[in-house]
């Protein structure tokens, strides 16, 4: 995190990334200075992910601001970092219905 802007980054190498509509993306921020976890997490179908953070490079760059006021194209991914277990649980849930179906 650079301090000026809040701003987070992680990138993903294309080579060992593959999409699929039962992957997901989980993106948490942690705050060595306060010990704890920053309150928003992204949580982001893999699918989705790779449409999002595809560049000219070699890597998927997902780059936001942990300021929650700032809209950008991750904003509709944020999740309450305290119910990520509970996003990846209806997560598989919602696979298995549609599996069943």
């Amino acid at each position: 995190m650079t301090n000026a802007t809040q701003l987070i980054q992680a990138n993903i190498h294309v080579a060992t990334f593959s999409p699929h509509p039962r992957h997901y993306i989980l993106v948490q921020h942690y705050d060595r200075r306060h010990a704890e976890w920053y309150p928003w997490s992204w949580f982001i179908p893999s699918t989705d992910f790779a449409r999002l953070a595809a560049g000219k490079g070699a890597y998927l760059l997902f780059t936001t601001t942990l300021n929650p006021q700032r809209v950008n194209r991750w904003m509709p991914y944020r999740i309450p970092t305290t119910s990520a277990a509970s996003a990846f649980q209806s997560a598989l849930h919602a696979t298995a219905l549609r599996r069943a179906a």
